[in-house]
């Protein structure tokens, strides 16, 4: 199964739950009182609704929205040439039923499927992921997190 919401709407604790797990940061777990800055978008950062966060919590206050901050640095720094690290996995999700659909969807492009069939290949068989459809401008693909 998968692990149930730490805090509620309110940001009131409501369970021991942990979705992440074995955070770590430069190859070593993080220290529960170790402080990190975080990049957010404002009201994510100042909406109260999310643990930590709160007009008490921001630290830098941009009139810059996120998705023009990176726009900008993509153009001043052209080309970006980003790689995947497998830094992160999924977990397996464990005693699902059938009827449970995880779906994602890529650009319908060579590069694209690609990019899945050797995430897939690389993942040595923990990741699985099924195309659904390539008839369209997407690839639709069922992502299997049975262990």
């Amino acid at each position: 199964m998968t692990e149930p919401a730490r805090y509620d709407r309110d940001c009131a604790k409501i369970s021991d739950g942990s979705r992440i797990v074995d955070l770590q940061f430069e190859g070593a777990a993080i220290d529960p009182a170790q402080e990190f800055l975080i990049a957010s978008n404002n009201y994510r950062a100042t909406g109260g609704h999310f643990a930590g966060t709160g007009g008490d919590h921001v630290v830098i206050e941009s009139p810059d929205e996120n998705r023009q901050v990176v726009g900008n640095y993509i153009q001043a720094n052209s080309p970006v040439t980003p790689t995947a690290d497998n830094n992160w996995s999924f977990a397996p999700i464990l005693g699902y039923s059938s009827d449970l659909e995880i779906v994602f969807r890529v650009p319908n492009t060579d590069r694209a499927k690609n990019f899945v069939a050797d995430a897939v290949a690389g993942a040595g068989g923990s990741f699985m992921a099924t195309l659904l459809d390539d008839s369209g401008n997407e690839a639709i693909y069922e992502l299997n997190l049975q262990p």
